[in-house]
């Protein structure tokens, strides 16, 4: 048989089984949460609005849809990856986003074995300063306090790990006053203003 012609038909069945993969297979799930979901970067109107807070429903990735309500005065935009947002306050900054736990792990043993060394290793001056388990709309949650000093100046920073359906949001807050108020209120409003959608 011709080598070109040969090639050609490889190629073809490459190609075949990557569309496969893509359309039907285990990869469009993969496909399909690539793109972010106009809706979940506008907030929504509605009681909370009068209330000071901007609510937004996040559906980017299925069976993951969740809501969060933050202060109107903060600045919130669409995170880099799908079913996240970033936030700033006026003494810090924020995150809240889709975090896929193993399924051969649990979201405690994650959380000690797999990101608090992740988080020791890359930030700067990092020191725990506290880890409690606790719930959040009804969910099992856990909570990470730690300080760093990036630039040697010291940040309070805090964690929050919580359970779902099929993935776990972790929302992170850092404040640039470690021994203020400021972060302790943050991480209250965002936890107090988060829910799972799809249970």
């Amino acid at each position: 048989m011709n080598k070109k012609v040969l090639t050609v038909a490889i190629l073809a069945v490459v190609a075949l089984v990557i569309v496969y993969l893509y359309s039907f297979g285990p990869l469009a799930g993969k496909r399909q949460a690539a793109r972010p979901s106009p809706q979940s970067v506008m907030p929504t109107t509605g009681p909370a609005t009068s209330q000071g807070v901007s609510e937004y429903h996040n559906h980017d990735v299925k069976e993951n849809y969740y809501g969060i309500a933050l202060p109107q005065t903060w600045q919130i935009a669409s995170g880099k990856t799908p079913g996240s947002y970033t936030f700033s306050f006026p003494v810090g900054t924020g995150s809240i986003g889709l975090i896929d736990i193993p399924d051969n792990s649990t979201p405690e043993l994650f959380i000690l074995s797999r990101e608090e060394p992740r988080l020791r290793k890359t930030l700067p001056g990092y020191a725990r300063r506290s880890y409690t388990k606790t719930t959040v709309g009804g969910s099992e949650a856990y909570e990470l306090l730690y300080l760093t000093a990036p630039g040697g100046v010291e940040h309070a920073n805090a964690r929050v790990y919580v359970s779902g359906q099929d993935m776990a949001v972790v929302a992170a807050v850092t404040a640039t006053q470690p021994e203020s108020l400021a972060l302790a209120q943050a991480l209250n409003a965002v936890v107090a203003g988060f829910k799972w959608e799809n249970r």
